[in-house]
């Protein structure tokens, strides 16, 4: 009879995992154990598998792997670092009282009240050590800040732009993945052939479909900019988000040849509201919410001019704050996480 593991899902904003203490079990084989467990009609279903264990260096508390539903292991994921938070603080694995550096946001996630309280918990992941910090009320972890660190605009080993990527068809025109970090736009409709035409280049001998309009990277003309959050994002700014296939064009250029280990691909709108944000996660394609998305969506806007250095993520799952300090350099996500259900299962 196989070993049966108790287990909770959790999520940040929709996007959801189920999360293990693998200080009480040992899972053997988590890639497995995650394309199993994800399945979402014959199993508990979920984004992904996160393991959380004891840190075994003294300058973290916790540590923290990702295994996304193909079974592929993520750096880091910040809808799951707050959700580690909210677990090893309300399960009593900690009382969050490692020492303490100042952490003012604007505007500032704190809550009134003399129930309010904050703790800090130092997590490692594959991304390196990142900053918790757990807002408190009555003993309820109601919002976590994490300290993502500083965004990477030229990471070789996941971004190695081409002279001739395919285009990206939207509403409005196409975007192209530029050799500088920038993009392409077409501002007049394709017709279905033409649309044919951007992403097969092979069919004309066009490199991503006629070029109108250009823009260079951290100029508000360029439509799109890679990111690295420890993990690899492209953000592309469109007119519409809603007329984007996310399916489709998440999944193509997920896989596109100027991502080495892949990438999270973001679909931007500018509202007055904040920036409404559409993800395909790579390992897990469609996602309620991605917290490193988010980040990256937010330096991406602040880099092009398109906004500040505070901006209001809205994705499908809910709203995330996220601050890119100029203090400091690094970025700030503040955003729920809730419990969702436990229960016992068998290791595959």
């Amino acid at each position: 009879m196989k070993e049966r593991i108790h287990f909770t899902k959790m999520h940040g904003c929709g996007n959801d995992y189920i999360y293990v203490d693998t200080s009480l079990y040992r899972i053997e084989n988590p890639s497995a154990a995650a394309i199993a467990w994800s399945d979402r009609h014959k199993s508990i279903g979920s984004d992904g598998l996160v393991l959380i264990g004891r840190s075994s260096i003294p300058e973290a508390d916790f540590t923290m792997r990702i295994f996304n539903a193909d079974g592929s292991e993520a750096m880091m994921c910040g809808n799951a670092s707050r959700c580690v938070g909210k677990y090893v603080y309300e399960r009593g694995l900690t009382t969050g009282l490692t020492p303490k550096t100042s952490l003012t946001l604007s505007p500032s996630p704190n809550g009134e009240g003399s129930g309010h309280h904050e703790r800090q918990i130092r997590l490692l992941t594959l991304s390196g050590i990142k900053i918790l910090y757990l807002h408190i009320t009555d003993g309820i972890v109601e919002s976590v800040t994490v300290d993502m660190g500083a965004p990477v605009f030229e990471e070789p080993r996941q971004y190695r732009p081409t002279d001739s990527p395919p285009a990206l068809p939207v509403r409005e025109g196409a975007v192209t993945i530029g050799p500088d970090n920038s993009s392409s736009l077409i501002h007049s409709a394709p017709s279905l052939a033409r649309l044919e035409e951007t992403l097969d280049p092979s069919r004309t001998g066009r490199a991503g479909g006629e070029s109108l309009a250009g823009g260079e990277a951290g100029s508000v003309e360029s439509a799109s900019l890679f990111v690295s959050m420890g993990n690899p994002h492209y953000v592309i700014f469109v007119d519409d988000v809603d007329a984007i296939d996310v399916a489709r064009e998440g999944a193509r250029l997920e896989h596109h040849p100027a991502f080495p280990e892949r990438a999270n691909i973001e679909f931007a709108e500018m509202r007055p509201d904040g920036i409404r944000v559409r993800v395909w996660e790579r390992g897990s394609g469609i996602t309620m919410a991605c917290g490193t998305g988010a980040c990256a969506t937010a330096v991406a806007a602040c880099k092009t001019g398109r906004a500040g250095h505070a901006s209001r993520i809205i994705m499908d799952g809910g709203e995330l704050e996220i601050e890119w300090r100029e203090s400091d350099g690094h970025v700030y996500m503040t955003g729920p996480a809730e419990f969702v259900f436990e229960g016992e299962i068998e290791l595959p």
